[in-house]
Protein backbone atom coordinates (compact mmCIF):
# COMPACT_ATOMS: atom_id res chain seq x y z
CA UNK A 1 0.00 0.00 0.00
CA UNK A 2 2.87 2.32 0.85
CA UNK A 3 4.55 1.64 -2.49
CA UNK A 4 1.34 2.44 -4.36
CA UNK A 5 0.95 5.67 -2.39
CA UNK A 6 4.54 6.69 -3.16
CA UNK A 7 4.09 5.83 -6.84
CA UNK A 8 0.87 7.84 -7.03
CA UNK A 9 2.50 10.79 -5.27
CA UNK A 10 5.43 10.63 -7.70
CA UNK A 11 3.08 10.66 -10.70
CA UNK A 12 1.15 13.64 -9.37
CA UNK A 13 4.40 15.48 -8.68
CA UNK A 14 5.61 14.85 -12.22
CA UNK A 15 2.35 16.13 -13.68
CA UNK A 16 2.51 19.24 -11.50
CA UNK A 17 6.06 20.02 -12.61
CA UNK A 18 5.39 19.40 -16.32
CA UNK A 19 5.74 22.44 -18.50
CA UNK A 20 3.19 23.73 -20.99
CA UNK A 21 5.53 23.16 -23.91
CA UNK A 22 4.85 20.61 -26.67
CA UNK A 23 1.84 18.49 -25.67
CA UNK A 24 2.38 18.16 -21.95
CA UNK A 25 0.45 21.27 -20.99
CA UNK A 26 -2.40 19.73 -18.99
CA UNK A 27 -2.80 17.19 -16.17
CA UNK A 28 -2.76 13.54 -17.16
CA UNK A 29 -0.55 13.77 -20.24
CA UNK A 30 1.80 10.92 -19.33
CA UNK A 31 -0.98 8.60 -18.20
CA UNK A 32 -3.09 9.30 -21.28
CA UNK A 33 -0.10 8.94 -23.58
CA UNK A 34 0.92 5.59 -22.10
CA UNK A 35 -2.66 4.29 -22.03
CA UNK A 36 -3.47 5.27 -25.63
CA UNK A 37 -0.15 3.84 -26.83
CA UNK A 38 -0.90 0.52 -25.05
CA UNK A 39 -4.43 0.39 -26.50
CA UNK A 40 -3.00 1.21 -29.92
CA UNK A 41 -0.55 -1.68 -29.74
CA UNK A 42 -3.30 -4.02 -28.52
CA UNK A 43 -5.62 -2.86 -31.36
CA UNK A 44 -8.41 -2.06 -28.89
CA UNK A 45 -9.90 0.62 -31.11
CA UNK A 46 -13.13 1.33 -29.22
CA UNK A 47 -11.30 1.78 -25.93
CA UNK A 48 -8.65 3.91 -27.62
CA UNK A 49 -11.32 6.23 -28.99
CA UNK A 50 -12.97 6.62 -25.58
CA UNK A 51 -9.71 7.32 -23.74
CA UNK A 52 -8.44 9.56 -26.55
CA UNK A 53 -11.56 11.73 -26.36
CA UNK A 54 -11.15 11.98 -22.59
CA UNK A 55 -7.54 13.03 -23.08
CA UNK A 56 -8.50 15.77 -25.52
CA UNK A 57 -11.29 16.96 -23.24
CA UNK A 58 -8.62 17.33 -20.52
CA UNK A 59 -6.51 19.54 -22.78
CA UNK A 60 -4.12 16.90 -24.15
CA UNK A 61 -4.18 17.52 -27.89
CA UNK A 62 -0.97 16.56 -29.67
CA UNK A 63 0.28 14.98 -32.88
CA UNK A 64 0.70 11.38 -31.76
CA UNK A 65 -2.67 11.21 -30.00
CA UNK A 66 -4.42 12.49 -33.13
CA UNK A 67 -2.56 9.95 -35.25
CA UNK A 68 -3.57 7.09 -32.93
CA UNK A 69 -7.21 8.18 -32.95
CA UNK A 70 -7.05 8.44 -36.73
CA UNK A 71 -5.83 4.84 -36.98
CA UNK A 72 -8.58 3.68 -34.60
CA UNK A 73 -11.31 5.24 -36.74
CA UNK A 74 -9.62 3.98 -39.92
CA UNK A 75 -9.58 0.40 -38.63
CA UNK A 76 -13.28 0.73 -37.76
CA UNK A 77 -14.00 1.77 -41.36
CA UNK A 78 -15.03 5.34 -40.50
CA UNK A 79 -12.69 7.04 -42.96
CA UNK A 80 -14.22 10.49 -42.58
CA UNK A 81 -13.58 10.59 -38.85
CA UNK A 82 -10.12 9.16 -39.49
CA UNK A 83 -9.29 11.92 -41.96
CA UNK A 84 -10.32 14.51 -39.38
CA UNK A 85 -7.68 13.31 -36.91
CA UNK A 86 -4.95 12.66 -39.48
CA UNK A 87 -5.49 16.15 -40.88
CA UNK A 88 -5.12 17.60 -37.41
CA UNK A 89 -1.93 15.58 -36.81
CA UNK A 90 -0.50 17.01 -40.04
CA UNK A 91 -1.36 20.55 -39.03
CA UNK A 92 0.65 19.98 -35.84
CA UNK A 93 3.56 18.51 -37.80
CA UNK A 94 3.71 18.85 -41.58
CA UNK A 95 6.53 16.32 -41.69
CA UNK A 96 4.38 13.51 -40.28
CA UNK A 97 4.55 11.09 -43.24
CA UNK A 98 2.68 8.40 -41.29
CA UNK A 99 -0.41 10.60 -40.89
CA UNK A 100 -0.13 11.92 -44.45
CA UNK A 101 -0.20 8.41 -45.88
CA UNK A 102 -3.18 7.42 -43.75
CA UNK A 103 -4.95 10.67 -44.66
CA UNK A 104 -4.41 9.86 -48.35
CA UNK A 105 -6.13 6.46 -48.00
CA UNK A 106 -8.87 7.88 -45.75
CA UNK A 107 -9.75 10.37 -48.47
CA UNK A 108 -9.54 7.74 -51.18
CA UNK A 109 -11.68 5.13 -49.40
CA UNK A 110 -14.40 7.68 -48.59
CA UNK A 111 -14.79 8.69 -52.23
CA UNK A 112 -12.93 12.01 -51.99
CA UNK A 113 -10.36 11.45 -54.72
CA UNK A 114 -9.72 15.18 -55.12
CA UNK A 115 -8.73 15.48 -51.49
CA UNK A 116 -6.50 12.42 -51.82
CA UNK A 117 -4.67 14.02 -54.75
CA UNK A 118 -4.22 17.21 -52.72
CA UNK A 119 -2.59 15.19 -49.92
CA UNK A 120 -0.03 13.64 -52.30
CA UNK A 121 1.58 17.02 -52.88
CA UNK A 122 3.44 16.68 -49.56
CA UNK A 123 4.74 13.14 -50.08
CA UNK A 124 8.46 12.47 -50.28
CA UNK A 125 9.77 10.83 -53.43
CA UNK A 126 10.30 7.59 -51.51
CA UNK A 127 6.66 7.59 -50.38
CA UNK A 128 5.44 8.29 -53.92
CA UNK A 129 7.41 5.33 -55.22
CA UNK A 130 6.24 3.05 -52.42
CA UNK A 131 2.59 3.93 -53.08
CA UNK A 132 3.13 3.75 -56.86
CA UNK A 133 1.59 7.18 -57.37
CA UNK A 134 1.28 8.28 -60.97
CA UNK A 135 2.27 11.55 -62.54
CA UNK A 136 0.01 14.39 -61.29
CA UNK A 137 -0.57 15.57 -64.90
CA UNK A 138 -2.28 12.90 -66.95
CA UNK A 139 -5.55 11.67 -68.52
CA UNK A 140 -7.38 9.98 -65.65
CA UNK A 141 -10.40 8.22 -67.18
CA UNK A 142 -12.93 8.10 -70.01
CA UNK A 143 -16.68 7.83 -69.53
CA UNK A 144 -19.39 6.84 -72.00
CA UNK A 145 -23.15 6.70 -71.38
CA UNK A 146 -25.94 6.06 -73.86
CA UNK A 147 -29.47 4.76 -74.17
CA UNK A 148 -33.06 5.35 -75.37
CA UNK A 149 -35.70 7.79 -74.13
CA UNK A 150 -39.33 6.71 -74.60
CA UNK A 151 -42.47 8.78 -74.10
CA UNK A 152 -46.24 8.36 -74.30
CA UNK A 153 -46.84 12.05 -75.16
CA UNK A 154 -48.41 11.40 -78.54
CA UNK A 155 -50.07 8.04 -77.90
CA UNK A 156 -53.55 9.34 -77.08
CA UNK A 157 -53.37 12.38 -79.38
CA UNK A 158 -52.23 10.80 -82.62
CA UNK A 159 -55.77 10.32 -83.89
CA UNK A 160 -57.90 12.33 -81.45
CA UNK A 161 -59.91 15.43 -82.34
CA UNK A 162 -57.90 18.58 -81.41
CA UNK A 163 -59.77 21.48 -83.15
CA UNK A 164 -61.90 22.38 -80.14
CA UNK A 165 -65.64 23.01 -79.97
CA UNK A 166 -65.55 25.58 -82.81
CA UNK A 167 -64.01 23.01 -85.19
CA UNK A 168 -61.79 25.58 -86.91
CA UNK A 169 -58.14 24.85 -86.16
CA UNK A 170 -56.09 22.57 -83.91
CA UNK A 171 -52.35 22.12 -83.51
CA UNK A 172 -49.85 20.12 -81.47
CA UNK A 173 -46.10 19.68 -81.46
CA UNK A 174 -44.91 17.08 -78.97
CA UNK A 175 -41.76 15.11 -78.19
CA UNK A 176 -41.48 11.55 -79.36
CA UNK A 177 -38.83 8.97 -78.63
CA UNK A 178 -35.14 9.85 -78.53
CA UNK A 179 -31.62 8.50 -78.15
CA UNK A 180 -28.96 9.98 -75.87
CA UNK A 181 -25.19 9.67 -76.18
CA UNK A 182 -22.51 11.10 -73.91
CA UNK A 183 -18.73 10.72 -73.98
CA UNK A 184 -16.18 12.51 -71.83
CA UNK A 185 -12.82 12.32 -70.19
CA UNK A 186 -11.31 13.29 -66.85
CA UNK A 187 -7.88 14.88 -66.59
CA UNK A 188 -5.56 15.47 -63.65
CA UNK A 189 -3.84 18.82 -64.06
CA UNK A 190 -1.62 18.62 -61.02
CA UNK A 191 -2.18 17.76 -57.37
CA UNK A 192 -4.92 20.36 -56.89
CA UNK A 193 -6.81 20.60 -60.19
CA UNK A 194 -8.84 18.13 -62.24
CA UNK A 195 -11.01 18.72 -65.30
CA UNK A 196 -13.86 16.93 -67.06
CA UNK A 197 -14.64 17.65 -70.72
CA UNK A 198 -17.47 15.96 -72.59
CA UNK A 199 -19.73 15.92 -75.64
CA UNK A 200 -23.40 14.88 -75.63
CA UNK A 201 -26.00 14.40 -78.32
CA UNK A 202 -29.77 14.09 -77.99
CA UNK A 203 -31.48 12.91 -81.18
CA UNK A 204 -35.20 13.43 -80.69
CA UNK A 205 -38.23 12.74 -82.89
CA UNK A 206 -40.92 15.37 -82.59
CA UNK A 207 -44.45 14.77 -83.81
CA UNK A 208 -46.37 17.63 -85.41
CA UNK A 209 -50.04 17.69 -86.29
CA UNK A 210 -52.25 20.45 -87.66
CA UNK A 211 -55.99 19.94 -88.05
CA UNK A 212 -58.39 22.17 -90.00
CA UNK A 213 -61.89 21.26 -88.98
CA UNK A 214 -62.28 17.54 -89.58
CA UNK A 215 -59.29 17.29 -91.91
CA UNK A 216 -55.73 16.51 -90.88
CA UNK A 217 -53.76 18.95 -92.99
CA UNK A 218 -50.36 18.17 -91.50
CA UNK A 219 -49.26 14.96 -89.79
CA UNK A 220 -45.52 14.40 -89.70
CA UNK A 221 -42.44 13.67 -87.62
CA UNK A 222 -39.25 15.69 -87.81
CA UNK A 223 -35.83 15.63 -86.15
CA UNK A 224 -34.78 17.75 -83.22
CA UNK A 225 -31.02 17.44 -82.73
CA UNK A 226 -29.24 18.78 -79.67
CA UNK A 227 -25.44 18.94 -79.45
CA UNK A 228 -23.79 19.78 -76.14
CA UNK A 229 -20.26 20.58 -74.94
CA UNK A 230 -19.48 20.50 -71.23
CA UNK A 231 -16.46 21.47 -69.14
CA UNK A 232 -15.78 21.73 -65.43
CA UNK A 233 -12.70 22.29 -63.31
CA UNK A 234 -12.32 21.01 -59.76
CA UNK A 235 -9.81 22.95 -57.68
CA UNK A 236 -8.99 21.51 -54.24
CA UNK A 237 -6.25 23.67 -52.66
CA UNK A 238 -6.54 21.85 -49.33
CA UNK A 239 -8.13 18.45 -48.58
CA UNK A 240 -11.85 18.84 -48.05
CA UNK A 241 -12.38 22.19 -49.81
CA UNK A 242 -13.32 22.18 -53.51
CA UNK A 243 -14.20 24.96 -55.94
CA UNK A 244 -15.90 23.81 -59.15
CA UNK A 245 -16.58 26.28 -61.99
CA UNK A 246 -18.50 24.76 -64.93
CA UNK A 247 -19.72 25.66 -68.41
CA UNK A 248 -22.29 24.03 -70.69
CA UNK A 249 -22.94 24.97 -74.34
CA UNK A 250 -26.00 23.69 -76.22
CA UNK A 251 -26.72 23.88 -79.95
CA UNK A 252 -30.20 22.89 -81.19
CA UNK A 253 -31.35 22.32 -84.76
CA UNK A 254 -34.86 21.50 -86.04
CA UNK A 255 -37.18 21.96 -89.07
CA UNK A 256 -40.86 22.20 -88.00
CA UNK A 257 -43.79 23.27 -90.21
CA UNK A 258 -45.14 26.74 -89.44
CA UNK A 259 -48.76 27.70 -90.08
CA UNK A 260 -49.74 31.31 -90.85
CA UNK A 261 -53.22 32.62 -91.55
CA UNK A 262 -53.72 34.88 -94.61
CA UNK A 263 -56.70 37.17 -93.98
CA UNK A 264 -56.96 38.27 -97.59
CA UNK A 265 -57.43 34.74 -98.87
CA UNK A 266 -59.00 33.48 -95.63
CA UNK A 267 -56.66 30.49 -95.76
CA UNK A 268 -53.72 29.02 -93.89
CA UNK A 269 -50.29 28.84 -95.46
CA UNK A 270 -47.78 26.21 -94.39
CA UNK A 271 -44.02 26.23 -94.79
CA UNK A 272 -41.00 24.45 -93.34
CA UNK A 273 -38.74 26.66 -91.25
CA UNK A 274 -35.23 25.86 -90.05
CA UNK A 275 -34.50 26.71 -86.43
CA UNK A 276 -31.13 26.87 -84.70
CA UNK A 277 -30.67 27.87 -81.11
CA UNK A 278 -27.53 28.39 -79.03
CA UNK A 279 -27.87 28.14 -75.26
CA UNK A 280 -25.41 28.33 -72.39
CA UNK A 281 -25.32 27.52 -68.69
CA UNK A 282 -22.48 28.51 -66.41
CA UNK A 283 -21.89 28.59 -62.69
CA UNK A 284 -19.67 27.87 -59.74
CA UNK A 285 -20.04 25.51 -56.77
CA UNK A 286 -18.21 25.32 -53.45
CA UNK A 287 -17.91 22.05 -51.52
CA UNK A 288 -16.58 21.66 -47.98
CA UNK A 289 -16.13 18.62 -45.73
CA UNK A 290 -17.24 18.84 -42.10
CA UNK A 291 -16.55 15.42 -40.61
CA UNK A 292 -19.52 13.23 -41.47
CA UNK A 293 -21.14 16.00 -43.53
CA UNK A 294 -20.45 17.64 -46.87
CA UNK A 295 -21.84 21.13 -47.49
CA UNK A 296 -22.31 22.61 -50.97
CA UNK A 297 -23.24 26.11 -52.17
CA UNK A 298 -23.71 27.04 -55.83
CA UNK A 299 -24.82 29.79 -58.17
CA UNK A 300 -25.87 29.47 -61.83
CA UNK A 301 -26.64 31.61 -64.86
CA UNK A 302 -28.27 30.22 -68.02
CA UNK A 303 -29.96 31.25 -71.26
CA UNK A 304 -32.21 28.36 -72.28
CA UNK A 305 -34.94 28.34 -74.95
CA UNK A 306 -34.76 32.14 -75.20
CA UNK A 307 -35.19 32.51 -71.44
CA UNK A 308 -32.63 34.06 -69.08
CA UNK A 309 -32.35 32.26 -65.76
CA UNK A 310 -30.37 32.79 -62.58
CA UNK A 311 -30.27 30.33 -59.74
CA UNK A 312 -28.63 29.37 -56.51
CA UNK A 313 -28.85 26.64 -53.97
CA UNK A 314 -27.33 24.55 -51.22
CA UNK A 315 -26.93 20.88 -50.40
CA UNK A 316 -25.91 18.83 -47.38
CA UNK A 317 -24.79 15.20 -47.55
CA UNK A 318 -24.57 12.97 -44.49
CA UNK A 319 -22.34 9.88 -44.28
CA UNK A 320 -23.50 8.27 -41.01
CA UNK A 321 -20.87 5.51 -41.04
CA UNK A 322 -18.08 7.78 -42.25
CA UNK A 323 -17.60 5.78 -45.46
CA UNK A 324 -19.50 4.86 -48.63
CA UNK A 325 -21.74 2.22 -47.04
CA UNK A 326 -24.68 4.62 -47.20
CA UNK A 327 -25.37 8.34 -47.43
CA UNK A 328 -28.25 10.81 -47.45
CA UNK A 329 -28.42 14.12 -49.31
CA UNK A 330 -30.86 17.01 -49.57
CA UNK A 331 -30.43 19.65 -52.26
CA UNK A 332 -32.57 22.76 -52.65
CA UNK A 333 -32.28 25.46 -55.30
CA UNK A 334 -34.20 28.54 -56.35
CA UNK A 335 -34.55 29.52 -60.02
CA UNK A 336 -35.47 33.04 -61.14
CA UNK A 337 -36.88 33.58 -64.63
CA UNK A 338 -39.08 36.34 -66.10
CA UNK A 339 -39.42 37.89 -62.65
CA UNK A 340 -40.80 34.65 -61.22
CA UNK A 341 -39.13 32.52 -58.55
CA UNK A 342 -39.54 28.77 -58.14
CA UNK A 343 -38.07 26.24 -55.76
CA UNK A 344 -36.79 22.77 -56.56
CA UNK A 345 -36.07 20.23 -53.82
CA UNK A 346 -34.13 17.06 -54.53
CA UNK A 347 -33.53 14.44 -51.82
CA UNK A 348 -31.32 11.45 -52.61
CA UNK A 349 -29.81 8.43 -50.90
CA UNK A 350 -27.16 5.85 -51.68
CA UNK A 351 -26.27 2.47 -50.23
CA UNK A 352 -23.71 -0.28 -50.72
CA UNK A 353 -25.94 -3.28 -51.51
CA UNK A 354 -23.06 -5.74 -52.02
CA UNK A 355 -19.35 -5.47 -51.16
CA UNK A 356 -18.62 -3.90 -54.55
CA UNK A 357 -22.06 -2.76 -55.76
CA UNK A 358 -23.71 0.58 -54.94
CA UNK A 359 -27.20 1.89 -55.62
CA UNK A 360 -28.46 5.47 -55.53
CA UNK A 361 -31.93 6.98 -55.89
CA UNK A 362 -33.14 10.57 -56.11
CA UNK A 363 -36.28 12.57 -56.85
CA UNK A 364 -36.62 16.25 -57.80
CA UNK A 365 -39.87 18.06 -56.96
CA UNK A 366 -41.07 21.43 -58.23
CA UNK A 367 -41.28 23.19 -61.57
CA UNK A 368 -38.28 21.69 -63.40
CA UNK A 369 -38.84 23.48 -66.69
CA UNK A 370 -35.38 24.44 -68.01
CA UNK A 371 -33.89 23.09 -64.77
CA UNK A 372 -30.12 23.44 -64.26
CA UNK A 373 -28.41 21.38 -61.54
CA UNK A 374 -25.57 22.47 -59.25
CA UNK A 375 -22.74 21.64 -61.71
CA UNK A 376 -24.63 22.66 -64.89
CA UNK A 377 -24.36 19.09 -66.14
CA UNK A 378 -28.08 18.29 -66.11
CA UNK A 379 -30.19 20.57 -68.29
CA UNK A 380 -33.90 19.90 -68.80
CA UNK A 381 -33.81 22.11 -71.88
CA UNK A 382 -37.49 22.04 -72.81
CA UNK A 383 -40.48 24.35 -72.70
CA UNK A 384 -42.76 21.55 -71.54
CA UNK A 385 -43.36 21.91 -67.82
CA UNK A 386 -41.67 19.06 -65.92
CA UNK A 387 -43.09 18.46 -62.44
CA UNK A 388 -41.14 15.39 -61.30
CA UNK A 389 -37.81 13.78 -62.10
CA UNK A 390 -36.91 10.53 -60.35
CA UNK A 391 -33.99 8.25 -61.03
CA UNK A 392 -32.24 5.16 -59.79
CA UNK A 393 -28.74 4.04 -60.67
CA UNK A 394 -26.59 1.01 -59.90
CA UNK A 395 -22.77 1.16 -59.97
CA UNK A 396 -20.90 -2.11 -60.52
CA UNK A 397 -17.09 -2.24 -60.57
CA UNK A 398 -16.24 -5.04 -63.03
CA UNK A 399 -12.47 -4.82 -62.72
CA UNK A 400 -10.02 -2.73 -60.72
CA UNK A 401 -10.21 0.11 -63.25
CA UNK A 402 -13.63 -0.41 -64.90
CA UNK A 403 -16.99 0.71 -63.49
CA UNK A 404 -20.36 -0.06 -65.13
CA UNK A 405 -23.53 1.89 -64.38
CA UNK A 406 -27.18 1.31 -65.22
CA UNK A 407 -29.55 4.25 -64.85
CA UNK A 408 -33.33 4.62 -65.07
CA UNK A 409 -34.90 8.10 -65.18
CA UNK A 410 -38.60 8.93 -64.95
CA UNK A 411 -39.98 12.36 -65.89
CA UNK A 412 -43.54 13.55 -65.49
CA UNK A 413 -44.34 16.50 -67.75
CA UNK A 414 -47.17 18.59 -69.14
CA UNK A 415 -47.78 18.99 -72.86
CA UNK A 416 -49.93 21.51 -74.74
CA UNK A 417 -52.46 21.34 -77.56
CA UNK A 418 -53.75 24.48 -79.26
CA UNK A 419 -57.07 25.32 -80.91
CA UNK A 420 -58.71 28.45 -82.29
CA UNK A 421 -61.50 30.02 -80.24
CA UNK A 422 -63.97 31.83 -82.50
CA UNK A 423 -65.60 33.90 -79.77
CA UNK A 424 -62.35 35.28 -78.45
CA UNK A 425 -60.64 35.23 -81.87
CA UNK A 426 -57.51 33.80 -80.32
CA UNK A 427 -55.60 30.58 -79.85
CA UNK A 428 -56.27 28.71 -76.61
CA UNK A 429 -54.16 25.96 -75.07
CA UNK A 430 -55.05 22.84 -73.14
CA UNK A 431 -52.62 20.88 -70.96
CA UNK A 432 -52.27 17.13 -70.54
CA UNK A 433 -49.87 14.92 -68.62
CA UNK A 434 -47.35 12.56 -70.17
CA UNK A 435 -44.31 10.58 -69.03
CA UNK A 436 -40.77 10.02 -70.26
CA UNK A 437 -38.74 6.91 -69.46
CA UNK A 438 -34.97 6.79 -69.95
CA UNK A 439 -32.65 3.78 -69.75
CA UNK A 440 -28.91 4.50 -69.84
CA UNK A 441 -25.90 2.24 -69.62
CA UNK A 442 -22.50 3.68 -68.81
CA UNK A 443 -18.89 2.62 -68.48
CA UNK A 444 -16.01 4.44 -66.77
CA UNK A 445 -12.51 3.29 -67.62
CA UNK A 446 -9.77 4.64 -65.36
CA UNK A 447 -6.14 4.66 -66.47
Amino acid sequence: MLKKTVALFGMLLMLFLATKAFSQDSPGFKEYDQTTWRLYQQRQWDSLIIVGKQAMASGNDYQYLNARLGVAWFEKGNYRMASRYFGKALRLNQGDEFSREYLYFSMLYSGRSGGARSVTNGFSEAARQRLQLKSPVMPAYVYVELGPLNTNAINSLRDSYISGSDSIYGELNLPGNAFYFHAGGGFELGSFVTAYAAYSNLSLDRYERIELGDIDTIRRSYDFNQHEAYLNLSVEPVPGLRIVPSFHFIYNRSRPIIATYNQDSAAYNFHVKSYTNKDIATGIALYADFGLFDIALHGNYATLMNKTQTGGGAAITWFPSGNLDYWLKIHTSMLSEDGQHRWVTEPSAGVRIFPHVWAEASAAFGDLTRYVDETNFLLLNTDDKTTLRAQGVIYIPAFENVMFSFRYIYNRAEGLTWHYDLAGKTMLSETFDYQRHTLLGGIKWSF
